[in-house]
């Protein structure tokens, strides 16, 4: 079976490694071994790394026991933040209902339209397979629902969208009760890509405690 060897390679004498590739060549080294180089790892791994985040959550990788990983920034590009997001959510698959805890989900009236649209594109894997989204939010911008969920419509006709209010909730998680999955958001759909946020999966018994403390708001 093919496998790739990567090694760290650093000049014991003084000087650079600019004479590496000739004594590779004066051993025939590469007459045996296709040689690379690596420039930049974190770049080379980054899918490696959203894999492993993605599945295995970023305490995988730090021990770290707060389930979160700053994994989006303004840095990156839309497309960028959309396909991490793209991964996780298809963490919460099969789903049927979607459930988001989000005090902040709703804009301005103003904003309807762009962050309608970047909250599509982020839930697009799913968008189709959804019967229903299920909205927990602090209940402000509540002129915003009915043309929010028209922009929802335009996707998928057939989507029911409930809302529910309260004030008892902090992070933004995104659940699938049916399949005790979730994962959690460190920010609201119109700040993610404006401010570094945290997303991650969450252990089925944290998705079990949030259900638990959201039944007396939604009922069961």
């Amino acid at each position: 079976m093919d496998r790739k060897l990567y090694l760290s390679v650093s000049k014991k004498t003084e000087g650079d490694l600019s004479d590496f590739f000739g004594e590779l060549h004066k051993h025939k080294i590469v007459d045996k071994y296709d040689v690379g180089i690596v420039s930049d790892p974190v770049y080379y791994f980054r899918q490696n790394f959203i894999d492993e985040v993605v599945n295995n959550g970023f305490s995988s990788m730090l021990k770290f026991s707060i389930a979160m990983d700053d994994i989006t920034t303004p840095s990156m590009h839309i497309d960028d933040i959309e396909l991490v997001f793209h991964k996780f959510v298809m963490t919460l698959k099969p789903i049927k209902t979607l459930i988001i805890i989000d005090p902040y989900f709703y804009p301005k009236i103003s904003d309807i339209d762009e962050i309608s649209k970047k909250f599509i594109g982020l839930i697009s894997p799913i968008i189709n397979d959804l019967k229903k989204i299920i909205v927990i939010s602090n209940g402000n911008n509540k002129f915003s629902i009915d043309g929010y969920i028209s922009k929802l419509h335009e996707v998928n006709q057939n989507l029911e969208v409930n809302n529910h209010f309260s004030n008892d909730f902090h992070d933004r998680f995104w659940l699938n009760a049916v399949e005790n999955k979730g994962i959690v958001v460190g920010t609201s759909v119109n700040g993610i890509g404006k401010k570094i946020s945290l997303v991650d999966s969450l252990a089925s018994s944290d998705v079990e405690q949030v259900l638990k403390e959201l039944s007396s708001i939604i009922g069961d």
